[in-house]
């Protein structure tokens, strides 16, 4: 069993978004119309120096193409500046739960970190073989610990010290078994708390900026909005149960949890069974959506102030008025 997760563990693989096309970004060759523009004539030229600036300014004005629908509509976590998130290296854009791992060069789905024992990463595809070979592993070294200790208890209690020489191998696999069953041991247990929390180690350590509007890829308001996050309102992707949690990555039977076998579909949806979407918590959820109202009916109200000033039919003095009770509303 050791040997069979550890082989699907690598060949597995832990799911990158560039197995999917339509994730790329691309220039919109419609967008211009200038024919010595070299946007116009390279939909798919290879991009370079990508910024928040240079993202927003080509969404804006049309020059790259939009994410697909299915991810914008449903993707909760943004970038520091509120832009949706992007890899200026691999020239994507970038699920949520996805990072660039630097050592192998390309993002992960759902990374969770990279493992020097496997010269893979532990994400979205293979965490479920990884916490297996843990589990597996814990098992087959408390196996040797206890039957290299029986047979070196029964050495002593047999007096066969008398007749016979004791095997310095088996008690040399003792000690190691122990030293590998705990620490691997120790391990397993923080892999498996992880997964009853829907969480990456990547996600522990680090919080997550959320959303403010579904319906904006780039989204100006943000940086004047409270600018909600992982810190504030909790882990999103919590489901609020751990055996809910559990089963986004094990499977729904117990067959699913012991053996490496591939997983049956949970939700019936491509791209939450690719690792591009995820369910949400549903409270976490709605907290948000209300932050959102407020944020934008915040905006508006801003926006309205300012052209009332910018306005010469209204005095001063009416401006203040109106500013005072567009507050009370908020309040």
């Amino acid at each position: 069993m050791c040997v069979l997760c550890y082989y699907l563990v690598v060949s597995v693989g832990p799911g990158s978004p560039l197995d999917f096309p339509e994730l790329k970004i691309r220039y919109n060759s419609t967008a211009s119309e200038n024919i010595y523009d070299p946007l116009s004539q390279a939909p798919d030229l290879a991009l370079t120096d990508l910024t928040d600036e240079s993202i927003s300014h080509g969404l804006e004005n049309g020059t790259i193409v939009q994410p697909p629908k299915y991810l914008v509509l449903h993707t909760f976590t943004v970038k520091n500046s509120g832009n949706f998130r992007f890899c200026n290296r691999c020239k994507i854009w970038k699920p949520d739960r996805c990072h660039h791992c630097s050592t192998c060069q390309k993002c992960i789905l759902k990374m969770d970190h990279h493992c020097p024992w496997f010269a893979s990463c532990i994400g979205f595809k293979n965490s479920k073989y990884f916490i297996q070979l843990l589990s597996y592993i814990v098992l087959l070294t408390f196996y040797c610990f206890i039957v290299c200790g029986y047979i070196l208890f029964d050495f002593f209690f047999k007096e066969n010290y008398k007749s016979k020489y004791f095997n310095l191998n088996q008690l040399f696999l003792m000690i190691i078994s122990l030293i590998f069953c705990i620490s691997v041991f120790v391990f397993d247990l923080f892999t498996i708390y992880q997964c009853s929390k829907n969480q990456t180690t990547i996600e522990s350590f680090e919080s997550e900026r959320y959303r403010i509007n579904l319906n904006k890829v780039n989204d100006k308001n943000y940086k004047y909005s409270n600018q909600p996050s992982s810190k504030k309102f909790g882990n999103i992707f919590d489901l609020e149960s751990k055996s809910r949690n559990i089963k986004q990555v094990m499977g729904n039977s117990w067959i699913e949890w012991v053996f490496p076998i591939k997983n049956k579909s949970i939700h019936n949806n491509t791209f939450l069974d690719n690792g591009l979407n995820f369910p949400v918590n549903i409270k976490i959820y709605d907290q948000l959506l209300e932050n959102a109202r407020l944020q934008n009916a915040l905006a508006n109200q801003l926006v309205n102030l300012r052209s009332m000033y910018h306005s010469p039919d209204i005095s001063s003095e009416n401006v203040e008025t109106q500013g005072l009770l567009s507050s009370g509303e908020i309040v």
